[in-house]
């Protein structure tokens, strides 16, 4: 493993996980390099670039978003961040939104480690946004503590945010294009599915937008209300967060997540709710019908990396998929809001 450094001010390098070769992303000075192709496992590589080559190609009204979510530690296949390095480095990706649940059972340092090795060597974590999942929370009480120290230190110290990044909920502003990205916490309380009244008061605030021009994109961890034919888990008091956002006085693009394992898109009143497919390799079908495939390993159905481009101009959302799921075949799933 490579020296990691938040400033990327030293010489860093990552392993093919073919080959086992390494290659430099960041020289001596600091400058970053591209990261290659040859990084990403080969039955991916096709899907990968051609995805890049679809994103590259949409006009500056695209802002896109590279979302991994519920890895769950030692049931990865540790091929996923590659590709969204890849990804991150060769087009024009504004952020890696890490969607939580790094564990599979209780918190687990080592895991999360494990799983984060290859995205912080690449040391240039300032377009890494990390979430707290349910897991997160999961064991004794030292579990939330170690939890949130990890993500806090790792991808969000360094960052000027606005709310509380020590407890994982904050948001950033994009004044060019009038959007703010909202990033909060569904397990704050130390509950795995609910959040603190805290938290929500802050929500309720932090929904008021500059002017009514500007528009909020929320992303979490739990899914907020029951998705039809599912019976997981979902927040407790999702209806009261909910209603917060909608207190937006702007434009609600919509709430983007993981948990549930699957892909699925619903609209709860007039807020978009748009849960993806966990990056976990295994051969469950969890909900039959619901946009969900067998893992097999060494194929492309192994992982699942999400795409999100976003057009505020024409208030559309578009799905890609590298990996299992909606995307094996490189279908998309989208909507206009």
């Amino acid at each position: 493993m490579s020296v990691y450094s938040k400033q990327g001010s030293l010489i860093d390098t990552v392993y093919d996980s073919e080959s086992q070769t390494a290659s430099q992303v960041y020289d001596a000075n600091g400058h970053k390099l591209i990261y290659p192709i040859s990084n990403v496992v080969s039955y991916y590589r096709d899907a990968t670039q051609a995805v890049e080559a679809e994103i590259s190609a949409l006009s500056d009204d695209w802002e896109n978003i590279v979302f991994l979510t519920d890895p769950h530690g030692n049931g990865n296949k540790q091929n996923s961040q590659n590709i969204a390095l890849y990804l991150v480095s060769n087009s024009r990706i504004k952020m890696l939104v890490l969607g939580g649940d790094y564990s599979v059972g209780y918190w687990s340092k080592t895991e999360y480690e494990t799983y984060m090795a290859r995205l912080l060597a690449y040391a240039d974590t300032s377009k890494i946004y990390a979430l707290m999942g349910n897991h997160e929370v999961a064991g004794d009480s030292s579990a939330v503590v170690e939890s949130k120290a990890c993500i806090y230190d790792d991808y969000l110290d360094t960052k000027t945010l606005n709310g509380s990044p020590e407890n994982t909920y904050y948001y950033i502003d994009d004044p060019k294009r009038k959007v703010r990205w909202l990033f909060i916490n569904t397990s704050d309380s130390g509950s795995s599915f609910t959040m603190s009244e805290t938290e929500i008061a802050w929500i309720t605030q932090s929904v008021i937008l500059p002017d009514s021009t500007w528009q909020l994109v929320v992303f979490g961890h739990v899914t907020l209300a029951q998705i039809a034919g599912v019976t997981t888990q979902n927040e407790s008091n999702g209806d009261t967060v909910i209603n917060a956002i909608k207190r937006c006085n702007g434009t609600v693009v919509g709430y983007f997540c993981g948990h549930q394992h699957i892909d699925y898109c619903q609209k709860i009143g007039s807020l978009h709710h748009m849960t993806m497919l966990c990056d976990k390799f295994e051969n469950v079908n969890y909900y039959d019908g619901i946009s969900v495939t067998n893992r097999v390993a060494d194929t492309i159905t192994e992982q699942a990396v999400s795409v999100l481009s976003f057009n505020f101009k024409q208030r559309r959302v578009v799905l890609r998929r590298i990996g299992a799921g909606w995307s094996s075949v490189l279908e998309t799933m989208q909507f206009s809001y």
